[in-house]
């Protein structure tokens, strides 16, 4: 409708945030090499690749895993639903640009479980995924800091999606409340380093980065539990006080320079 209608007038582009996590094989093993694909595939590919992909349609190996699974459960049809020709050809290629939410990586590890009557996730990957012991914590459970992953996830989409527009909408670390808050300084500095090189060497095609979030907000099931803003906020003052951290003005010496600095690491 956007393309019929405004796209003229506006020149605006349309796209979709997805939400994607680095999986990274656990070995080198070529189970466990395969079960991080499968991984992926099923984590982004399941929403990138009817859209990003030159055929459309779900991923092939997602569709043929559940396939298979859904008949030894006794289903009368695949669980994963069949596209009509029509509806891949509307869906294929209707993205301008891919938002990307990005925070963490973790470790697949192949796990070919028991197949029982009840569905299940995991079962139809093939894997779980664990995180490495050494990898430095945020305060929230799933949200290790690995920069590293950053680059490569974005080189995977490059290289399976023949290099999309991206804007990176969403990367961010929580911490536990206060101003000097150096870690996450160092998960920005860390982060941007690593975009930075996938855009100058690995040639991604990146328009934009967002960090999350500018002031500490409600997180899903955690509430006020976890804090990621770059301003404090004060949930006991009548006021709510939003207070600036150090990490305000480290993003805000990139955004008006637009460089990196090159001495705010921190150590503790």
């Amino acid at each position: 409708m956007y393309q019929e209608e405004y796209v003229k007038k506006q020149k605006g582009l349309v796209g979709i945030t997805i939400d994607f996590r680095w999986i990274e094989p656990a070995s080198t093993s070529d189970e466990d090499q395969r079960a991080a694909e499968v991984i992926r595939q099923f984590t982004f590919g399941w929403f990138a690749h009817p859209i990003f992909s030159l055929t459309g349609d779900y991923p092939p190996i997602m569709r043929k895993r559940i396939d298979i699974i859904s008949k030894r459960q006794h289903f009368h049809r695949s669980r994963l639903p069949v596209f009509t020709p029509e509806e891949i050809e509307i869906i294929r290629g209707s993205a301008d640009f891919l938002g990307l939410n990005h925070y963490t990586t973790s470790l697949a590890v192949y796990s070919e479980t028991k197949i029982t009557p009840q569905p299940s996730f995991y079962t139809d990957m093939g894997g779980i995924l664990k995180d490495k012991p050494d990898w430095p914590k945020s305060n929230s459970t799933w949200l290790k800091v690995v920069p590293w992953g950053f680059r490569k996830a974005l080189n995977w989409i490059k290289y399976t999606y023949n290099n999309p527009l991206v804007l990176v909408t969403e990367n961010g670390m929580s911490l536990e409340p206060g101003l000097q808050d150096t870690r996450r300084v160092n998960y920005i500095d860390g982060y941007l380093k690593a975009l930075h090189t996938a855009i100058v060497k690995d040639k991604c095609n990146v328009i934009g980065y967002t960090y999350w979030s500018l002031i500490d907000n409600f997180e899903w099931t955690r509430g006020f539990s976890e804090r990621f803003g770059l301003y404090e906020l004060d949930y006991d003052s009548p006021n709510k006080t939003r207070t600036a951290r150090l990490s305000a003005a480290y993003y805000g010496k990139i955004a008006r320079t637009k460089c990196i600095p090159s001495s705010w690491y921190f150590v503790d």
